[in-house]
């Protein structure tokens, strides 16, 4: 970039000049610090108003141009008079009188819930006279049903009986009504019947001072919710002899509800507003439907009652100002922290976007936004807006539920303009074209990269109506071409997660696994009730159950339709180079464009393989072909599930296709436009797939050797002629072997004398063969659904098995799915639960965090390490946990500049504490997204499928459509499970389905009762996976959770956005938008309350950390110690207490980043090693920085100096013994105990550079990368780590099951005569070591290092000791005995045994319930109880002891 930009006649430099485009373009396109200077030449006139725009855009200031006068230039200048107006908060929390016995009459809000919703509102905004005007308003609709009388019985009982109840409900209330006095609205604040809210009565304020504007006067006032709107228009009506100049009216959207606020179509919009135009009503209180897409004169004022939530909302309710004379006042509640950040948020825009919020003023024709608007574009979550209809056409994003109603239009173009554009651009978006009729059209022109860059909309009545049409419809075409992405859609709101009725009255959990001993009736329940007054019952404390989400991408694209057009994605499996086996490429269509999923990875063979989705060209198909693909996705599934499931059309989510096998994805050609997509219709394999539907299998080609040589290519092949039956891939043709060969690999005691008494012997009603000299065909068994997610637990399968087996083609038949394709498949059931996961993650960040994280790490956050994948979220909740300790304890540092360190540290721990951060996770909603159960293959079935009747052998040769038919209208008994007879489980009929109810709907009532009675009947404990709706967290895995969503913040864009996101999640941080806001609030103590350094001393100090230091009273007070006479002198305390967090803070992102697939334990094991006063002293030695430490204390002087001593020497004595040895040095300082306050120093040093750089980081980050990152490279790694031996010896203990073992004191206050410290090793009352030092933790490591060499000198030392393991598990086999006894039915009940029994007997655990399943094989029984272990205790957080682990 150039060092220098002149410009001529600079003045022009505003408006549309291409001196815009330029400064727009280049110059504020760089980086701050890398712009060139400006120079500007204009003729010598008086400036003119235009003249602050120039010096805006050119980031420059006119010479000679005083402050005053630029005062009244900028008074001058084309743009209302912005005023940001401040009210009281409102100290009305209580429902009024008349709401509180309405609410008696109708208790649970059935019948008046939308009413009670908009007078709480209308409290809150306008106060408990306006919210009882609410009721009056309802009266109307109230009288027109009384008057049509109670409704006709319509044949069904129950309803005819809600409906009579709530006609008697509505009778009391018109009563009620009727009789009720409703009060005037009471306006002096000093009053005891003030009625009003504060907010209120300052808009009466505001008003009052354009009486004087008479008739010339109009206003506009918006507001967001539509019960707002009306409330405030009867309230200003109602007081009107005190305001006799205003005449006001609603202008709310189209379709509102009747019985709220009374219709207003778009007729009586264009009615409302001809009347504004006229003078006949001269004041519209406005939903946002006023902000764009209604044509109205400009306004006198606009009145911003509720705040906007986003730069586009605040540039066009700014633009219905009278630009030349107008106002535009924004009202905002004291300490309010939301209002605060809004109204910062719009006051600290950009140049760029300065001049575009201008130019959606005065530009007829709007101009694009910059690039930086979506930057800016971080919607707050401000209260419900303008409560569309269900009725009201929108566009709704299957993703993550947002919608786009008409209004939305334009801001959703401009944000698609704003991505897609390279640089700004002066050029008009808009062209408005007057038609013969009188009407207008309007023409949009977007960006170079999109899939069209022109559409003209549909002819309206005025030009702002047409531009609102053309962008609607813009994002209809957009959306259906599936280039319309969800981070577009308006913030769609959090929709509260509860619980199935089911789980809504637990007394405590239910005992699925009958660990608990035997149930009593009134157990006292684990309540607890979130901010959303949902009521969650737990188990056990810190344990409660929620709903667990599925993605709400295919449940509304399900609403969608089949409208003939379909959007395919390509699943992209690269496996040439780890299996030799071909794998055909798969297909999947849906009914809406899948959104942009990032590659991930599987595992097959031990090996990771990448898996990509290409969005590909949406085509057209006929009726005809999609019900092929339809039935064929159906068999391909029920193939790969091993199940009978099925699904009709109208129901299923998504279709699957093979593709031809040699056929590879397009490449873009060149110069294609961005928004390229391949084109795959050609190459879908419909052979196959008619083939496939008309015949789920067939008979193998036999007329010669070559034809049946050539049928096996690529086959997958069965011994049965039944659907589900084992499956095989053929191998080759073995010419050499007939029937009549004696079979190969069968024990010695088979006497099988050939293949054909094999069959005699194994095939029920084998008569003989046609041809006993046909060749045999050797093949090997195909693979089943396994977890491709979990890398330990793939490279335990077998991919290519290399035992065969050898058929006879007579008795063989080829399935209809080739075998490429089937191997594929194989992996389709990991593939889209990856992509399950990340339509979560989409949705999750969309509504919660507005899109503002990296999706991948989002994904690591909600995944729990009992979901056994590859990555969890603890090592982002290491990052989170030190982020929000570094964010907290800057933030009271700065708050509290009197507060002491140990005042400070027990608000940071409220700050940061579980159960803080549990709270704000439950408020958000997150842990209904949590990711903690394993994915649990031999139960996978498809979305929304059921499990139908298997198919006879006729239908399977026949035909599958008509099969099909048949299968949907049946539903058999449960146990016709194709699992070897196995029972179908709880969690089979639950997988595919969103609710129990679903279920219920279409089961036959007969079969439905006949599964009740069962149920009933069933004495078996449930497991706890079983219903899949919900999951069983711990409080501290929400937390973590929590924590590791701030550490995605951190990924993703550093420290400003985890600021954000702490905020989203509820972090109580008021006055703190950026991180900028911290430097404006610092106090620090004055230069003359300090003690001085010397100027050498703070030049050596520069020399020592790297920075150069600005006020050198800050570094004094860092190195300061308390024992400095005279109370006024501040000391180091309270900047050590904020370098300990910005040291945690350093490390951790080094660490984290250094070593990317370290585990969370060896991670937390480094940085605990990191930061310990042992290595900061040593550090402190090291570089010298205590010799600068000011303090009057001759005892901790003596102990400085015998400490520099012990650790210089330790030092030389270990660099030369790992000289020697040709290794780094270790950590020599940890047998020596030292001064605290020289590791006090190094961390406060820390934390006087943060604050000299007005907490900016650079500093600290040069300091860290100058003095600690060296120290720490060269004495720790992993390498070099010295476990504590406490540590190690309690791993020992708790690893061989040992109950009773501890480290205590010596009796007679644990001290010797001189004392010193004495601790103690006990093992089950005996001493095992016990040692003498001056310090308790010293005295404690020599402890436990004695205990470790005596273990180590008598190996059976334990065994003597400790019988724990023989104990547990000697009762464990109690426990399996007394539960096999009592289910033989020979031992007496629990009542006829001991307590001791009973309990043991009632406890059964997972691995005796397992074994009790005798048709399950050992693989399902393990995989099982890992899932149920994995949901119900690691991810609680409790302890597992091993006896409840064993699979015996």
């Amino acid at each position: 970039m150039a060092g220098l930009i002149a410009l001529d006649d600079a003045h022009q430099a505003h408006d549309g000049h291409p001196y815009v485009q330029l400064m727009l373009d280049h110059y504020h396109a760089g980086a701050e610090g890398d712009r060139p200077r400006v120079v500007g030449l204009m003729p010598n006139q008086s400036p003119e108003p235009p003249i602050i725009l120039v010096e805006s855009i050119c980031d420059a200031t006119l010479f000679g141009l005083a402050n005053d006068q630029r005062a009244i230039l900028r008074a001058q200048i084309i743009q209302p008079q912005e005023i940001i107006t401040f009210y009281e908060p409102s100290a009305v929390k209580r429902d009024t009188t008349l709401c509180t016995q309405l609410k008696n009459m109708d208790p649970d809000g059935r019948v008046m819930k939308q009413q009670f919703a908009a007078a709480a509102a209308t409290l809150r905004d306008v106060g408990p006279c306006a919210s009882d005007l609410v009721w009056r308003r309802y009266m109307i609709t109230l009288e027109q049903e009384y008057r049509a009388g109670e409704p006709e019985p319509t044949g069904d009982d129950a309803a005819d009986e809600v409906a009579s109840e709530n006609f008697r409900i509505k009778t009391k209330v018109r009563s009620l009504l009727k009789e009720w006095t409703f009060t005037m609205p009471n306006l002096n604040p000093s009053s005891k019947s003030f009625n009003v809210t504060p907010k209120f009565a300052k808009l009466i304020q505001i008003l009052q001072c354009f009486e004087q504007q008479g008739d010339e006067f109009r206003g506009l006032v918006l507001v967001q919710k539509r019960s707002t709107a009306a409330a405030v228009a009867d309230m200003l009506r109602t007081i009107g002899d005190q305001l006799p100049f205003l005449r006001p009216q609603t202008l709310v959207g189209q379709e509102t509800r009747p019985d709220v606020l009374g219709g207003m179509d778009r007729a009586a919009q264009r009615d409302t507003v001809d009347e504004f135009r006229s003078g006949r009503t001269n004041l519209l209180v406005a939903t946002r439907v006023a902000e764009d897409g209604i044509e109205f004169p400009q306004c006198s004022v606009v009145i911003r009652f509720d705040l906007f939530d986003n730069p586009i909302s605040y540039a066009q309710s700014r633009a219905r100002a009278d630009q030349n004379h107008g106002h535009f006042i924004i009202m905002v509640e004291q300490n309010n922290d939301v209002h605060r950040r809004v109204v910062y948020g719009v006051a600290r825009l950009d140049a760029a976007l300065q001049h575009w919020v201008h130019a959606v003023a005065n530009t007829p024709g709007g101009v694009a936004p910059p690039p930086s608007l979506l930057e800016k574009n971080h919607t707050q979550r401000v209260d419900s807006d303008d409560e569309e209809a269900p009725t009201e056409e929108c566009i709704l994003d299957p993703t993550s539920g947002g919608r786009i109603y008409a209004k939305d239009a334009a801001g959703v173009i401009y944000k698609y303009v704003a991505a897609h554009s390279e640089k700004s651009s002066s050029k008009p978006l808009f062209e408005h074209h007057l038609l013969e009729n009188g009407q207008f059209q309007c023409s949009l022109k977007l960006p170079s990269s999109s899939p069209f860059r022109t559409i003209t909309g549909s002819a309206c009545k005025g030009k702002y109506e047409s531009r609102r049409a053309v962008c609607y419809e813009a994002c209809q075409l957009l959306y259906r071409l599936g280039h319309l992405d969800p981070k577009f859609f308006p913030r769609p709101p959090i929709v509260r997660s509860f619980l199935p009725d089911i789980y809504s009255d637990f007394k405590a959990e239910p005992d699925w696994e009958a660990r608990s001993g035997p149930k009593v009736p009134n157990a006292q329940a684990n309540v607890n009730v979130d901010a959303t007054g949902q009521l969650i019952k737990g188990k056990t404390a810190g344990t409660r159950c929620y709903v667990r989400k599925r993605p709400a991408f295919w449940k509304n694209s399900l609403t969608l339709g089949f409208s003939g057009q379909l959007f395919p994605t390509v699943i992209q499996v690269d496996l040439s180079g780890i299996t030799p086996n071909k794998h055909r490429t798969l297909c999947i269509f849906s009914r809406h464009a899948l959104p942009p999923i990032e590659a991930f990875r599987i595992f097959h063979s031990g090996s990771s393989v990448e898996v990509s989705l290409r969005r590909c060209e949406p085509f057209d198909l006929d009726e005809q072909r999609l019900h092929l693909l339809h039935r064929y996705t159906v068999l391909l599934l029920r193939t790969v599930a091993g199940k009978p499931i099925d699904n009709p059309l109208e129901r299923t989510p998504y279709l699957l296709a093979p593709m031809q096998s040699e056929w590879e994805l397009p490449t873009a050609p060149p110069e294609s436009p961005s928004y390229w997509r391949p084109d795959v219709q050609h190459g879908i394999e419909w052979e196959a797939i008619t083939a496939g539907v008309s015949h789920w299998f067939r008979p193998l080609k036999r007329g010669s050797v070559e034809e049946l040589e050539g049928d096996l290519d690529d086959a997958m092949i069965q011994d049965r002629k039944t659907e589900f039956s084992r499956r095989f891939d053929a191998v080759r043709l073995r010419k050499d072997l007939t029937p009549r060969s004696k079979p190969e690999g069968l024990n010695k005691d088979m006497p099988f004398q050939s293949y054909i008494d094999l069959c005699f012997a194994r095939r029920k009603g084998f008569e003989g063969l046609e041809d006993e000299q046909q060749p045999m065909i050797e093949a090997t068994a195909v693979g089943e659904i396994t977890n491709r997610l979990n890398p330990s637990m793939n490279s335990k399968i077998n991919d290519d098995p290399l035992v065969s087996q050898y058929l006879i083609p007579e008795l063989t038949v080829r399935h209809s799915i080739a075998s490429s394709v089937y191997r594929t498949a194989l992996l389709f059931p990991s593939i889209i639960r990856r992509v399950d996961d990340y339509l979560l993650v989409k949705e999750l960040n969309a509504k919660v965090f507005d899109n503002w994280l990296q999706e991948k790490a989002v994904l690591t956050a909600i995944t729990a390490p009992s979901a056994a994948v590859e990555f969890d979220f603890e090592r982002q909740e290491l990052l989170g946990d030190a982020y929000l300790k570094y964010l907290s304890s800057i933030y009271l540092f700065v708050t509290y500049p009197t507060q002491q360190e140990g005042q400070m540290h027990i608000a940071r721990q409220r700050i940061i504490s579980n159960r803080s951060l549990l709270q704000r996770a439950r408020e958000a909603d997150v842990p209904q997204y949590i990711q903690a159960k394993p994915f649990a293959p031999k139960l996978w079935v498809p979305y929304n499928y059921k499990f139908q009747k298997r198919l006879r052998e006729e239908e399977l040769v026949e035909g599958a459509d008509k099969a099909a038919t048949d299968a949907q209208s049946t539903i058999t008994d449960p146990s016709s499970s194709s699992l070897a007879g196995r029972k179908r489980s709880a969690d089979e009929m639950l997988e595919g389905d969103e609710v129990l109810d679903e279920i219920k709907g279409d089961v036959d009532p007969k079969v439905a009762a006949l599964e009740t009675e069962n149920q009933t009947a069933s004495t078996k404990p449930r497991r706890r996976f079983e219903d899949t709706r919900v999951q069983w967290l711990g409080d501290k895995c929400v937390a973590d959770v929590a924590e590791a969503l701030i550490g995605a913040a951190v990924i993703t864009g550093g420290i400003e956005s985890a600021l954000k996101i702490s905020k989203d999640l509820g972090c109580y941080l008021p006055r703190v938008d950026r991180w900028s806001d911290f430097g404006r609030k610092v106090l620090a103590p004055p230069p003359e309350w300090t003690a001085e350094l010397s100027a050498e001393s703070i030049t050596a100090i520069e020399m020592i950390t790297g920075y150069s230091i600005t006020k050198p009273h800050i570094i004094a007070q860092a190195l300061t110690h308390t024992s400095i006479h005279g109370t006024d002198v501040p000391c180091y305390e309270r900047l050590e207490f904020l370098g300990d967090a910005v040291l945690d803070y350093l490390v951790i992102g080094h660490i984290f980043d250094l070593y990317g697939s370290l585990s969370p334990g060896a991670l937390t094991l480094l940085k605990g090693s990191m930061v310990t006063n042992l290595v900061l002293a040593a550090l402190c030695v090291e570089i010298g920085l205590y010799k600068y430490m000011i303090f009057e204390n001759d005892a901790l002087g003596k102990e400085i100096e015998d400490y520099v001593a012990q650790i210089q020497r330790a030092q030389a004595l270990e660099y030369k013994i790992a000289d020697n040895e040709g290794r780094l040095p270790g950590q020599y300082w940890v047998d020596i105990e030292p001064p605290k306050p020289l590791s006090d120093i190094v961390e406060s040093t820390l934390g006087a550079i943060l604050v000299l750089d007005n907490f900016n980081s650079k500093g600290t980050e040069r300091m860290y990368q100058k003095v600690l990152k060296p120290f720490f490279e060269r004495h720790i790694s992993l390498d070099t780590l010295a476990h504590h031996p406490t540590k190690v010896l309690f791993e020992m203990f708790q690893g061989r099951g040992c109950q009773s073992f501890e480290i205590q004191e010596a009796p007679k206050g644990g001290k010797d005569a001189e004392g010193n410290e004495i601790p103690e090793v006990i093992v089950h009352d005996v001493i095992v070591a016990s040692t003498v030092d001056t310090t308790l933790s010293l005295a404690t490591r020599r402890s436990c290092y004695m205990a470790l060499d005596a273990i180590a000198g008598d190996p059976g030392l334990l065994d003597n000791l400790c019988e724990c393991r023989a104990i547990a598990t000697a009762a464990r086999e109690a426990k399996r005995k007394a539960l096999k006894a009592q289910k033989s039915g020979d031992a007496p009940t629990a009542a006829g045994t001991n307590t001791e029994e009973a309990a043991a007997s009632a406890s059964g655990e997972a691995s005796v319930e397992a074994s009790e399943d005798a048709d399950l094989d050992l693989d399902q029984m393990q995989e099982m109880d890992l899932t149920d272990l994995e949901d119900g205790e690691v991810q609680d957080g409790l302890d597992i002891e091993e006896n409840e682990m064993n699979l015996d």
